[in-house]
This record gives C-alpha cells, structure tokens and sequence, in this order.
C-alpha cells in the first residue's frame, strides 16, 4: 500500500497500521510530486494507497490528499483520505467527496477500519454502493452568501431528508453555473441523498 504523507513520522505510523493489516507499506518519499496530473499519470508501485489531506508542506506537492485520492478513484484505483480533519477542511474536501467513500481521522485507523476502507472503495468503483453514498440526480437551491467568511454561499438539498444547510465554496462551482448564483437560484447536480450527517454530503457533477 501506497503511503502518501509529507512528515515521515506520519508516515511511519501509517506503515505499522499496515503492516498490522498484512499489506506491505511503500512510502512516498517525496518532495517536489510535481503537478497533479503528471503524478496521476506515474505508474502506482502498490494496488492501493492512503494519504493525508495536507500535502503541500516543505514543498511535497502542490495538490491536496482529496484531489489525489478523487483521481485515483477516477482511473479505479482503490485509495482512502486519512486526516485529522475541521469544518473547514470538510469545505474544501466536499466537492471531491462523490470520489473519497472513505475519509477516516488518524484515531480511527486501524486494519480492520482499513480493510472496510478499501473494500467499500473496491465495491464502488465496480457501481456498489452502500445507501449513505449512492448518487442520485438532486435539485440544489442556493439560499444566500455566507455573512462570515467571503466566497462561501449556503445551499440546501430540498429532496434530502435531513434538510440541512450546506456551506459550499463558490470556486468549486463551474463557472458556467457559478455565473448565475444568486439568493433563490436553483440547478441540478449530484449527490449522496442517503448520507446521514452533512459532513458526508457531496454535491458534484453540477448541470446548468
């Protein structure tokens, strides 16, 4: 398994977690991954990987763990976000979401949490999906910018049972949806209309 982190501590913790799991740790030792795509286009000396969200420190990448592991979930292979992650955090890693079925904190990982991990990110990408993630075509509605922290909107999910605000980032939004955001304005994306909390929800693969 692929270890992705830029601290080496952090990365020696992860080899024992699996190690622990019987697979064998192949550390990315970095700096300077280059840019996302040409890293994404290097052959993987591993069949699966785990990576921390914040990469860029001491120059080990300029990309994040969500748009890495969003990648690898992309060319179909098996990977899992581990961070201690915020409220902020989930901000930015929620348009990648639809792409990371398995965010854990570092407290939680373990091989067992491990093993479901991977076997949950294996399923999916052969279409299995638990109901907490399964895309379904939704009609978002954006309610109004954030007051606190510029270039957030609020948004809701009306056909989400749970009815809570989200808080999205507007860059995260195509432009040619972004241009129309306004108090009241409404379009269809994707989403995972079975999630049980919203730090779980995605929106992504928006239509205008």
């Amino acid at each position: 398994m692929m270890l992705v982190d830029d601290d080496p501590g952090v990365r020696q913790g992860l080899r024992y977690q699996v190690e622990f799991a019987d697979m064998t740790p192949v550390e990315e030792l970095g700096p300077h991954l280059g840019d996302l795509s040409s890293y994404l286009q290097r052959g993987v000396r591993a069949d699966a990987a785990i990576s921390d969200f914040h990469l860029s420190p001491k120059g080990y990448a300029p990309f994040n763990g969500a748009e890495l592991v969003a990648g690898w979930y992309k060319q179909n292979f098996p990977s899992l976000l581990c961070t201690r992650f915020e409220k902020a955090q989930i901000d930015i890693i929620r348009p990648h979401r639809r792409w990371i079925p398995t965010l854990l904190s570092p407290d939680d990982l373990n091989p067992d949490s491990l093993q479901t991990g991977l076997n949950m990110c294996i399923r999916e990408i052969s279409n299995e999906f638990i109901p907490a993630r399964r895309p379904w075509r939704a009609q978002v509605h954006f309610i109004e910018p954030d007051p606190d922290v510029h270039g957030f909107y609020f948004l809701e999910l009306p056909a989400w049972q749970r009815s809570e605000i989200i808080r999205f980032r507007l860059e995260d939004i195509p432009g040619r949806i972004r241009e129309n955001v306004a108090p009241g304005y409404r379009c269809f994306a994707t989403s995972n209309l079975g999630a049980e909390d919203v730090d779980d929800i995605y929106v992504s693969e928006w239509e205008s």
